[in-house]
């Protein structure tokens, strides 16, 4: 593993061979082996190394989580479930294999129950539980009340869910919107936002508070209900007046698009962080 995080990665795949070699029924060496195709973007070598690890030991819960992980990459969705409900099966409170659940119904479309259960996010290891102590909303009449959204994830997941703040709004309620400062600027006019502050500055009061993510759930959203008004984003209009006047002209435009990284995750305390999660 430390070689192939120094990117040696011929030493790192000789010393895993070499390890199982030694312990060829060493079910965690077959899923460090595993995790080392996965990184180097060997899928299918990856699947064959947890299907092995699967065999040597069929109760090792996270070897059955990466095998469903690199099943959904591969797009056997399927039998990426089938790994993923005998983990819950192995254990029925690793919110991990919930977690894993919900986003693959949510892939697939059946929102009623991928919601529900991308919400055990914040009991898995993936992600940082935000502490306040307003309760959270599940979609009550606000009749007036602040509440507080506040992005939880990467700028990517901030654009795509801030379409929900209408909604919020017509609810009869103060919406308060934190996102990353570096959003700011951009999200400044959206509508129904009361106020619109960057992550780190000091917070108004407020009766109420919900994750950017968590507003589909509130609003039991099915794919035909998804907030499709756009525009939804409002640039400063001196802005894309100051970028039309640069661009002016018949020279040659160039857009650039980008999309976020892979996320690999290790569960805290694990001496070997073979196992990962898309998100």
């Amino acid at each position: 593993m430390a070689l192939a995080d120094l990117g040696q990665f011929e030493a790192a795949l000789a010393a895993f061979q070499r390890s199982l070699t030694l312990r060829p029924e060493s079910a965690e060496t077959a899923a460090s082996l595993g995790h080392f195709f996965e990184r180097k973007g060997d899928l299918n070598s990856a699947k064959e190394s947890y299907g092995c690890a699967v065999s040597l030991d069929p109760n090792l819960i996270k070897a059955h989580l990466s095998l469903g992980v690199v099943l959904v990459c591969l797009g056997d969705r399927a039998k990426a479930m089938e790994c993923f409900e005998r983990a819950r099966q192995l254990n029925p409170d690793f919110a991990d294999t919930t977690f894993n659940i919900g986003v693959t119904h949510l892939r697939q479309g059946d929102f009623a129950l991928g919601w529900s259960e991308y919400e055990s996010r914040w009991k898995a290891c993936v992600f940082d539980r935000r502490k306040l102590a307003q309760p959270l909303w599940k979609g009550e009449p606000l009749e007036g009340a602040r509440i507080l959204l506040y992005a939880e994830q990467g700028l990517g997941d901030t654009l795509q869910f801030v379409r929900y703040v209408p909604q919020v709004a017509r609810r009869e309620g103060q919406v308060i919107l934190e996102v990353q400062p570096r959003l700011c600027r951009l999200l400044s006019k959206t509508e129904g936002a009361w106020r619109v502050i960057g992550r780190g500055e000091p917070l108004p009061e407020f009766a109420w508070r919900c994750p950017l993510l968590s507003l589909p759930l509130a609003f039991a959203t099915e794919l035909n209900t998804i907030p499709a008004q756009v525009p939804y984003l409002h640039p400063d209009p001196e802005l894309v007046d100051a970028w039309r006047r640069r661009l002016k002209g018949d020279s040659v435009r160039i857009g650039l698009a980008w999309g976020a990284a892979r996320n690999i995750f290790a569960m805290p305390g694990d001496p070997s962080p073979w196992f990962s999660w898309q998100v």
